[in-house]
């Protein structure tokens, strides 16, 4: 990882014949922390990706897996839809307002039901489900 893991790593299967390791750390240089996701492919071990500012994974759907980026100077903090297997971003949402947003592992990518669901939360007391196309 090149730099300490903070997080849990999560193993999620996008498909049976490919499950996948999300790992983040934290990367301390020159006085300034940044947060990577690593994505593995837990057969191998091989490197798929890498994106810097993510938060955690949040689920994943038919053929992305939704992140939470963190906010950078203006851009504010945002679900991200990344292609599972390339990490090329395909889509975005700003979250602003939600403070809670947890991790949906839908049986570990296995309940199709349950895959590409997104739960929003805020402190005030709304909550919103946020369900992938399909």
């Amino acid at each position: 990882m090149e730099s300490p893991i903070y997080g849990t790593p999560v193993v999620m299967s996008f498909r049976p014949e490919k499950p996948l390791v999300f790992c983040t750390s934290l990367e301390e240089r020159s006085g300034q922390e940044k947060e990577i996701l690593w994505v593995l492919d837990a057969k191998t071990g091989q490197l798929q990706w890498r994106r810097d500012n993510v938060d955690r994974v949040l689920t994943i759907g038919k053929r992305a897996v939704y992140l939470l980026q963190k906010g950078t100077g203006k851009e504010p903090r945002r679900i991200v839809a990344v292609d599972a297997l390339k990490g090329e971003e395909l889509t975005s949402l700003p979250v602003e307002g939600f403070e809670i947003i947890p991790t949906n592992d839908a049986d570990h990518g296995t309940n199709p039901k349950t895959r590409g669901t997104i739960f929003l939360i805020s402190k005030a007391g709304s909550m919103q489900a946020i369900i992938e196309k399909p």
